[in-house]
């Protein structure tokens, strides 16, 4: 058990530095706590608070989408790029659909944690993302909170793009 913060393997359950197989260690949000390197707490999660399974995260008061949490591993134990986990929800269609105050929803159908300033690194986002107008509904009046594409485990930027410096896919 245990992940690395500044280079130390960090052991325990400690929900300040939660994480397992050496990865960078994340904070668990607010009513959550770390167990076996993940963070959970059935149903306490905003749009991008930390998560492990769909029932760390809440549903959304209004709309139609489901919640659901990006995992901070893949399936073969390995990092997802999503350090800490994700709460979002799928299908949503406006900000009705994200829980919590500052969730919109992205071009793609999830909900993100809105954030500022746009594309010049981490801004107001959790460690591990960054700020991006990149999947904005509106042309750019919320940025969300996105992975920073250098973590390791990142699916990459896609086609025709690259990571920039600053952690964003440009």
């Amino acid at each position: 058990m245990g992940c690395c913060l500044n280079g130390v393997c960090q052991p325990g359950t400690n929900s300040g530095a939660c994480g397992t197989r050496g990865v960078a260690c994340f904070a668990c949000s607010t009513n959550q706590f770390c167990s076996a390197g993940a963070c959970t707490g059935a149903n306490t999660g905003d749009t991008g608070a930390t998560c492990t399974f769909n029932a760390d995260c809440k549903e959304a008061l209004l709309g139609g989408a489901t919640r659901e949490c990006v995992p901070p591993y893949r399936p073969d134990g390995g990092p997802s790029g999503w350090p800490g986990g994700y709460c979002s929800n799928s299908g949503c269609d406006s900000f009705l659909d994200c829980p919590g105050t500052t969730g919109s929803c992205g071009i793609d159908g999830y909900c993100y944690n809105t954030c500022f300033p746009a594309n010049l690194g981490q801004g107001n986002c959790r460690p591990g993302y960054v700020c991006s107008d990149d999947l904005t509904v509106d042309g750019g009046t919320f940025a969300l909170c996105v992975p920073d594409c250098r973590n390791p485990g990142y699916a990459g930027c896609g086609p025709g793009r690259t990571c920039s410096p600053l952690g964003s896919c440009i």
